[in-house]
């Protein structure tokens, strides 16, 4: 029995160990996880105006992050910013974006109801839709085009919604 008590008394230490561990992978992982996506941000400002001047000719102003009054409400958009058509100077356009990683449905619709709270307080400007990430599977992408959100991934490529 005195055997069994200190195996159970050095089971439950090595427990506790376990979980501390557990808690600091968990933290550092958060860490990691906050500084790609962080640094992905940044790259979406610096591909985006690129890839919108080269295959619609928009030409864009300082990216950022911002928010959007809406109905009392402050909005957080990713990316935002504002710019013209270079062919329709006139034609204003305001870019709201989000950037994920990996681009989701759940994630896709939620940023897809924001765009919509959003676009009649940015009125007269036309508004522009972007969802900037690595990856985005092919229900995804087919979800993007009937909502209206345009994708483009971090090497450049953009896929036009409907």
């Amino acid at each position: 029995m005195d055997t069994l008590a200190v195996r159970v008394d050095e089971l439950a230490q090595a427990q506790a160990r376990t979980e501390k561990t557990v808690r600091e992978l968990a933290r550092q992982v958060g860490g990691l996880s906050e500084a790609v996506g962080g640094g992905l941000e940044d790259l979406s400002y610096e591909v985006l105006p690129y890839v919108l001047e080269k295959e619609l000719a928009l030409e864009l102003g300082e990216l950022g992050r911002e928010y959007v009054a809406v109905d009392g409400e402050e909005i957080e958009f990713n990316i935002f910013g504002t710019g013209f058509y270079r062919e329709q100077p006139e034609r204003k356009v305001v870019l709201l974006g989000e950037v994920k990683s990996n681009i989701t449905t759940t994630e896709l619709k939620r940023f897809a109801r924001l765009v919509r709270r959003a676009r009649p307080h940015l009125a007269p400007a036309e508004v522009i839709p972007v969802f900037f990430g690595f990856r985005a599977r092919p229900a995804v992408r087919e979800l993007a085009r009937k909502e209206g959100v345009n994708l483009i991934f971090s090497y450049g490529k953009l896929m036009l919604a409907d």
